[in-house]
């Protein structure tokens, strides 16, 4: 089994669960958090390795939780996922991180 704890945000429970079933098939431990505020806050008493966020998410965003992460764990890595374009994901410019966005491959392509 892999020790890399992974804490996983997403605000759809069904995604959540896809993602944490990926994660426990392939060995890893993960803890699960519904919102960006709920994983700052698991944060501050759990010991996490990596982060995989959705960014678009109600209250919070992903882009705030990684601000706050970098602030305040700067070592943890931080994986966000989307199906915003990427085009429209770079003019916001508001991250002063390398920042790679991974699109979400979980959700179907729609029209």
């Amino acid at each position: 089994m892999n020790q890399t704890r992974v804490l996983v945000v997403e605000d759809d429970e069904g995604l959540r669960e896809a993602l944490v079933d990926t994660l426990a098939l392939a060995g890893y431990q993960w803890i699960e958090a519904e919102s960006a505020e709920h994983a700052l806050v698991i944060m501050k008493s759990e010991t996490v390795d990596i982060v995989v966020s959705d960014v678009q998410m109600a209250g919070m965003d992903g882009l705030a939780l990684l601000r706050s992460i970098k602030l305040n764990w700067p070592k943890i890595p931080v994986l966000l996922m989307t199906l915003t374009p990427i085009l429209k994901m770079q003019s916001r410019r508001c991250v002063k991180v390398r920042l790679i966005i991974w699109q979400n491959p979980l959700r179907p392509k729609c029209c």
